[in-house]
């Protein structure tokens, strides 16, 4: 009996000095990537508070304490300092940019070594629309007391992102002419410390089902002969054909503003009069797709389209039906796409990453050198006004 359990103990303790190795190996080299995401009641999915990984791109992820990437400031604001709060997805949530790179962080940079109180708070969060951004604006932003609040629209998916209302996430609809938001219910689900505990803290954990899988998908790849790459497939991946001809189909093509038009438009003027009640000053910014800031993509758009009258199509429709709204509605209205595509005929450069469709480095410079005189620009009339105002 002593020699079974002496055996058996053995077992136990090299199992455990193997999987101890193993996490080691795993976290050394970063092969298990910790979910940095959960499903949330307010948002459908927010960002784990104090998580932290390395993803696909081998770019660090940190996840503040209030649940937004990057470190995370006081709400409360010091005297004279200009607050910005950044509204918006993936595009802002950057993860293929390292922090440090991503454009906010830059013209925090800037403004920092010109000795100018202006702060950018980056709250993007992969996947959102604009009903949870305005949602995030409720729920969290307007804690930090901003005095301009700019929202960034993608011309890409945010419509689609808005309407219809979907199950799994919060979205809004017209009923009866006015703009009503929609709620959803979270999955029930039960909670679990112990699987919780282990996915936060236990990196092999998550990975090795992750390479089981892994291998598994190689396998059946291998045998369908999807190992052997089409030659065009980064270009493919960059271009990212199928979606962009949709999204030309559904905007570019229709003559009046439909009910993903009418939802979003609302949403916008929803947003702007709270943060205006709150004392800020709202600002729009529209994000441009590849096809809309380089013209190489472009003509292959049209190109795709041949066999359709493309002649009355507007390459920055939507970014003139926003720039309209925020006219009518006394918002400040920043000319990203325009000098984005402006910027795109002065070099050879592509701004979206190969893999992501993404800004890559190159992009978030670009935004940056663009955004900053336009958030200065503001700065100095908030700074003008509250001047006039203690005479």
């Amino acid at each position: 009996m002593k020699t079974f359990l002496f055996k058996l103990a053995a077992v136990i303790l090299s199992v455990l000095v193997f999987l101890a190795g193993l996490e080691i190996v795993v976290r050394t080299f970063h092969l298990s990537r910790p979910r940095l995401s959960q499903a949330d009641p307010v948002f459908g999915h927010a960002y784990i508070p104090g998580q932290t990984a390395v993803n696909r791109f081998g770019v660090t992820i940190e996840v503040g304490r209030h649940g937004f990437r990057g470190p995370a400031p006081s709400f409360e604001k010091k005297s004279g300092v200009f607050r910005v709060i950044l509204l918006g997805d993936s595009y802002l949530f950057a993860e293929a940019v390292p922090y440090e790179k991503v454009f906010h962080s830059r013209i925090n940079q800037k403004f920092k070594s010109e000795n100018k109180p202006i702060e950018l708070i980056n709250m993007g969060v992969d996947g959102y629309g604009t009903v949870q951004e305005y949602l995030v604006y409720r729920h969290l932003a307007q804690k930090y007391h901003p005095d301009l609040v700019i929202l960034f629209f993608y011309a890409g998916n945010d419509l689609t992102d808005n309407y219809p209302p979907q199950d799994y996430r919060p979205g809004a609809r017209i009923a009866d002419g006015e703009l009503e938001l929609v709620s959803f219910e979270m999955a029930p689900g039960k909670r679990n410390p112990l699987r919780d505990f282990l996915r936060k803290n236990v990196r092999i954990y998550s990975y090795l089902p992750d390479l089981l899988r892994e291998a598994v998908n190689n396998w059946s790849a291998a045998l369908s002969g999807e190992v052997k790459r089409n030659r065009f497939e980064d270009e493919q991946a960059q271009f990212n054909v199928a979606k962009d001809m949709t999204w030309t189909r559904e905007i570019l093509r229709e003559e009046k503003l439909d009910l993903r038009w009418q939802v979003t438009l609302g949403i916008i003027r929803k947003l702007a009069g709270e943060v205006r009640q709150d004392g800020g000053r709202p600002a729009l910014a529209v994000i441009p797709t590849i096809t809309q800031v380089h013209d190489q993509y472009w003509r292959r758009l049209l190109e795709e389209y041949r066999d359709f009258d493309t002649s009355n199509w507007d390459r920055f429709k939507p970014q003139k039906i926003l720039e309209n709204l925020a006219q009518a509605e006394g918002l400040s209205y920043l000319p990203l796409s325009k000098k984005m595509a402006e910027a795109a005929g002065d070099t050879d450069e592509i701004f979206y990453g190969p893999k992501d469709f993404h800004f890559n480095e190159i992009g978030h410079a670009v935004v940056a050198e663009i955004l900053a005189p336009e958030i200065e620009r503001l700065y100095e009339q908030w700074a003008e006004a509250k001047a006039q105002k203690a005479r």
